[in-house]
């Protein structure tokens, strides 16, 4: 499902030095290009912030071009499909690849200077796995991020440029289909139908 693959590169493409629930992370503009590191190889992904609290990330998988948006204000991700014309829409439960905010499942690694640039570390802990995220002080966007010592995106190139707003948003005459609502029906069904089943005993 694409959506899923859209979830799988916003979990490991941003890095930033915000810890905070409440703090906006993608607080400064930037456009960057990484090598995406897979066991079916190297590919290159971009990800770009408008620095108003919005990332858009572009990248391929499995042969098909990915695009999601993070909308840091509204709490909400989109997946979007050019060949279908269809936006996913699912709430955001947390900023994609930022520490968790429990400090017991993260560390801070200080400052380091990585491929010339002065870099914030974490690290955390998530179902067994450890990662670790280095992110540019000056200008917020990922240098390196590994999972289990191994490299999963590594930075090409970065300027703080962004792209015009109408790239931060649902494609218009996009159909969009919100999975938050429909899980949360499904959810509620599922619970009349216990209900249910309860008083027929």
């Amino acid at each position: 499902m694409k959506l899923k693959a859209a979830a799988l590169f916003l979990a490991f493409a941003t890095c930033t030095n915000s810890a905070m629930a409440d703090t906006n992370p993608y607080n400064k503009p930037y456009d960057a290009t990484y090598d995406h590191f897979t066991s079916a190889g190297t590919s290159t992904m971009r990800l770009t912030s408008d620095g108003q609290g919005h990332l858009r990330s572009e990248a391929t998988h499995s042969g098909r071009s990915i695009v999601a948006i993070t909308d840091w204000n509204s709490k909400t991700n989109y997946g979007i499909d050019d060949t279908s014309r269809l936006v996913s829409k699912m709430p955001m439960t947390n900023a994609p690849g930022t520490p968790p905010v429990d400090e017991s499942k993260r560390t801070s690694l200080g400052d380091r200077m990585i491929d010339g640039r002065n870099c914030e570390g974490w690290q955390y802990a998530n179902n067994g796995h450890v990662s670790q995220c280095w992110s540019d002080k000056d200008l917020g966007c990922a240098v390196l991020m590994t999972l289990d010592g191994k490299p999963q995106l590594r930075l090409k190139t970065c300027s703080p440029t962004t792209l015009p707003a109408q790239y931060f948003a649902p494609p218009p005459g996009y159909r969009i289909a919100d999975l938050g609502e429909q899980l949360r029906k499904a959810e509620a069904l599922a619970r009349k139908h216990q209900q249910q089943g309860g008083r027929a005993r």
